[in-house]
């Protein structure tokens, strides 16, 4: 099986090489992927349907020549660049988030402290008090 490549949505749209699909060695039409390889990037082949099929390889897409290459090799370049930046915001959201988290559980700390202090000042002056009237 070749993992370079993404299955088509199944489509109505036209192909430069022709309409009726191969026939694979296992007796069924082919299925058309798309390569995500840097050579052939974008470029559709049919294979097996079968995903461990009879190896049948056949490019059903002509090869890119000139400008459409030279767009095809910028745009990938640029989807790798893009992904390497929403990686790199993602793996800073999750920073981020984990400081947000510790903030959080150390301010809920310092409320339940709080409160205890509160209670125990509430508590020494009505003890002080009781001190104070007895006398």
């Amino acid at each position: 099986m070749f993992n370079y490549g993404s299955p088509m949505p199944n489509s109505s749209s036209g192909s430069s090489v022709g309409s009726e699909l191969k026939i694979c060695h296992c007796g069924k039409p082919g299925k058309i992927f798309m390569s995500w390889s840097l050579r052939n990037h974008g470029r559709r082949f049919l294979t097996c349907y079968k995903p461990e099929g009879c190896k049948f390889f056949e490019w059903y897409d002509n090869d890119f020549t000139g400008r459409t290459k030279d767009v095809v090799v910028h745009l990938n370049n640029r989807r790798i660049v893009l992904e390497e930046k929403l990686s790199m915001v993602e793996e800073k959201l999750a920073m981020e988030v984990e400081k947000k988290l510790a903030v959080e559980a150390h301010n809920k700390k310092l409320g339940r402290t709080v409160n205890f202090f509160s209670y125990a000042m509430v508590v020494l002056e009505g003890v002080l008090m009781m001190t104070h009237s007895h006398k």
